[in-house]
């Protein structure tokens, strides 16, 4: 048997080096000869074992790597060689491709048409000496597995799946959901809700009972409590999805640039919205069996693999693709609902695909016009997101999570935000609200009545960045362009202001909004007041102090108590404005600040004398006449 020192510390280089000696080779080869495959079986898994946690094997030889796959590749299909020595050469081989370093070598030959077979996505035609098609699970799992690492690391295994390899997976896909939701349905004996597939090609699923993936052989089988075997079978259904699924998204990533991409066909898509009404059912998404807190969610890799899909297709790709938007936007609009019933979940998959269409998103917010079914889920989400007779579920939603990762502002608190990694959701989240708010008039209104109340002249005792409440949160995102959300969170709070300048800079002073006006060329509409910027912005105790708001910084600021121009003489504050003037003057010269006025068109260009910043000064006529010497 091939041996080494068992430590902590593996030497891989020298491990593989011995493991893939010619000498090895030559005892395996003897030892397959004489049909003692169980000695080769016992090395191979001995090295797995090692190496289980290695993902570094930049050291190892190109002629170690040749060798070991020239014997795996001659060997692995033959009718001599048992599965369990099969499995422990796949599972070597998917160990190995978790390094892209010469990772090409490890799938020459066979090799990858071989674990497409095993893992039934095509047909082989055997040789005389193979075997006609795998029949083991292990084998099953183990080239799944292994697909997965070889999709994302070799250029020879991705060209492997061709376009007939991609349509088989996700028709695999769309057939294991719905045996899950059958299994689902049975379990908890709830009604199988309906979805349309008649449209779609059939596959041939023997698969499942070959390796004991069916309720028919549970029956057949089950010795022990039944519930429970039902539970293992949805949950070794369920990790076979999630493998396809992790294909799909890999693979819809490197064949996005190739032409004739099967992901971007209608009958691709056709299986994309069948899967997606699977997961977004109730019965699917809301049974007993997944865990609160779903880490391995099969719908988040369906959603990242459409993303990868809809942001990386071509222009002619498309016009096909947003044939089908409305259907996915209603998918992600119910696993968004359904997913605010968790607080263990948050669906951040479905809104990023979401942002990739925020214009059209509007038929998110429906007028609600028959009841769910009195004590259902729907019922009770629906409870907890009705306003005014629609349902606010992902606008609702999404204010939460932006109001969850964004932390109170106090006075004592740094300017930078402590870096946490869900800022990075922000973008996405605050883009399809803002679609939202553009394009659907009760979400704006009820965006406005959660983030934007009537001002109280509470509201206006500290800077309008301070505080708990999400408009102040929103407003201290402005200052803080390092997170990129800054123009993001203006245009939010401008939209939420019915694009009303004054009513923008009462809400934000105009310290904070003035980057977005100056950019939009607004400044010149900070006076044009509308009759009803006060109606819905402000309380009458608000009315009552609103003359001693600030609307530069956009609250009331404390008077100092002392005057220090008080004891100046007028000569003296004379001395001290020209003194400002001529040092504002030279720094201009110098390039060190560039002041800016309004032009006639309200925007804004450099100063070029300081004399353009003087306001309100009417120069005297002089008394001497014009055409005196």
């Amino acid at each position: 048997m091939f041996s080494f020192e068992s430590q902590d510390d593996v030497d891989v280089s020298n491990l593989l080096h011995d493991f893939s000696s010619s000498k090895n080779i030559l005892k395996w080869e003897n030892n397959l000869r004489n049909n003692n495959s169980e000695a080769v079986f016992q090395d191979f898994e001995e090295i797995n074992k090692k190496l289980l946690h290695q993902t570094n094997f930049k050291d190892y030889s190109s002629g170690g790597r040749i060798s070991l796959v020239n014997f795996i590749n001659a060997n692995i299909h033959k009718k001599t060689t048992p599965s369990f020595l099969r499995a422990e050469m796949v599972k070597l081989i998917r160990i190995l491709s978790r390094d892209k370093f010469e990772v090409e070598l490890l799938f020459i030959g066979k090799i990858p048409n071989y674990l497409l077979s095993y893992a039934c996505f095509t047909k082989y035609s055997p040789e005389n000496d193979e075997i006609e098609e795998n029949d083991d699970k292990t084998v099953y799992l183990e080239s799944l597995k292994c697909l997965t690492n070889s999709f994302y690391s070799s250029k020879t295994s991705q060209d492997s799946a061709t376009n007939e390899v991609s349509a088989s997976i996700l028709q695999t896909i769309r057939v294991l959901s719905l045996k899950i939701l059958d299994e689902i349905c049975n379990y908890t004996n709830i009604v199988k809700p309906i979805i349309d597939v008649d449209e779609l090609p059939s596959i041939n699923v023997d698969f499942l009972k070959k390796f004991y993936l069916d309720s028919c052989h549970l029956i057949e089988t089950s010795k022990g409590n039944t519930k429970e075997n039902a539970i293992n079978l949805i949950n070794d259904l369920h990790n076979i999805l999630f493998l396809m699924l992790k294909h799909v998204f890999i693979l819809s990533f490197h064949k996005s640039k190739q032409p004739n991409n099967y992901f971007v066909t209608e009958e691709a898509l056709r299986e994309f919205i069948v899967i997606g009404k699977i997961f977004s059912s109730s019965a699917y998404y809301n049974n007993v069996v997944w865990p609160r807190k779903f880490d391995n969610n099969p719908w988040s890799q369906y959603f990242r693999s459409l993303f990868n899909i809809y942001n990386l297709s071509d222009a002619k790709s498309m016009e096909i693709i947003n044939k089908f938007r409305g259907s996915l936007i209603e998918i992600c609009s119910d696993i968004i609902n359904y997913g605010s019933q968790y607080s263990e979940r948050r669906e951040q998959d479905a809104i990023n695909l979401l942002a990739a269409f925020p214009d059209h998103i509007a038929c998110i917010v429906k007028k609600v016009r028959d009841s769910p079914p009195k004590g259902s889920l729907d019922e009770v989400r629906l409870q907890k997101h009705l306003w005014n007779g629609f349902d606010m579920g992902v606008p609702s939603e999404i204010v939460k999570i932006i109001d969850d990762i964004l932390p109170p502002v106090t006075e004592d608190q740094p300017k930078i935000y402590t870096y946490n990694p869900l800022i990075e959701l922000l973008p996405a989240n605050l883009t399809v609200l803002i679609g939202l708010c553009r394009s659907s008039k009760e979400a704006r209104r009820y965006c406005r009545e959660v983030i934007l109340p009537p001002l109280t002249s509470k509201d206006v005792q500290q800077r309008p960045d301070i505080g708990k409440g999400l408009r102040n949160k929103l407003i201290r995102l402005i200052s803080q362009p390092e997170l990129q959300t800054d123009r993001l969170s203006t245009e939010l709070l401008f939209i939420l202001c019915k694009k009303s300048v004054p009513r923008l800079i009462k809400y934000t002073g105009l310290g904070n909004c003035a980057g977005l006006l100056a950019n939009s060329g607004l400044l010149g509409k900070i006076n044009e007041k509308k009759s009803s910027d006060s109606e819905d912005s402000e309380t009458e105790d608000y009315k009552s102090i609103e003359d001693q708001v600030n609307p530069v910084t956009g609250y009331i600021e404390k008077q100092p108590t002392t005057n220090i121009f008080e004891n100046m003489s007028e000569g003296q504050k004379e001395y001290e404005a020209v003194k400002l003037a001529n040092a504002l003057h030279k720094m201009m010269d110098l390039g060190i600040v560039s002041p800016a006025v309004i032009d006639e068109k309200g925007t804004t260009r450099a100063a070029t004398s300081v004399m353009e910043l003087v306001k309100d000064i009417h120069l005297k006529e002089s008394d001497t006449d014009s055409n005196s010497d």
